[in-house]
């Protein structure tokens, strides 16, 4: 939820990395009911910690999620996907999108588990991109399909240092 941050009064040029939250009153006013309900999901735990001082909470946020499906259904990542190459129109306005592959989502999830100085909020992504970056990049990969050009005349994203959890050492 982190990476498609959807929050059109975000500053120009501030980054979007972990201090970064979803607008909920902007979602709640367009329906988009999943990132409202990732972010009032995390916020909830994150008073749940401080009522009881002494429990760890760590987040991971993964952007887009790509990759093989274990389920059945379609995921809401894969669902973004689809749409998109299917030739939906909606462009996703004043979204930021990150993408990465389940595995490595995973990886994230048992690196901070094993990690005993893991604390707070982490990006888990490749890259962090404008919505039509993102429809861009697709269309130049698959260019067979309807995919709508969303326009490029969004605010790009400044880059960001690189903060990586680091693994434990000895193991």
């Amino acid at each position: 939820q982190l990476l498609q941050v959807p929050n059109p009064n975000w500053p120009e040029k501030k980054a979007i990395d972990e201090t970064s939250w979803t607008d909920v009153e902007y979602c709640k006013l367009r329906g988009k009911w999943y990132p409202v309900s990732k972010t009032e999901a995390e916020k909830a735990a994150w008073e749940f910690r401080e009522k009881n001082d002494g429990i760890d909470v760590v987040a991971i946020h993964p952007g887009t999620c790509l990759g093989e499906l274990i389920q059945k259904e379609m995921n809401a990542s894969s669902a973004v996907l689809q749409r998109l190459m299917m030739g939906s129109k909606d462009t996703q306005e004043c979204y930021w999108l990150g993408a990465v592959h389940v595995k490595d989502v995973a990886r994230a999830h048992v690196l901070v588990y094993e990690t005993p100085t893991a604390a707070g909020r982490y990006l888990c992504v490749n890259g962090i991109y404008q919505f039509s970056s993102f429809a861009k990049t697709v269309s130049e990969l698959y260019p067979d399909f309807p995919i709508h050009s969303c326009g490029d005349n969004l605010v790009r994203l400044t880059g960001v240092r690189d903060l990586r959890l680091s693994a434990p050492s000895g193991g």
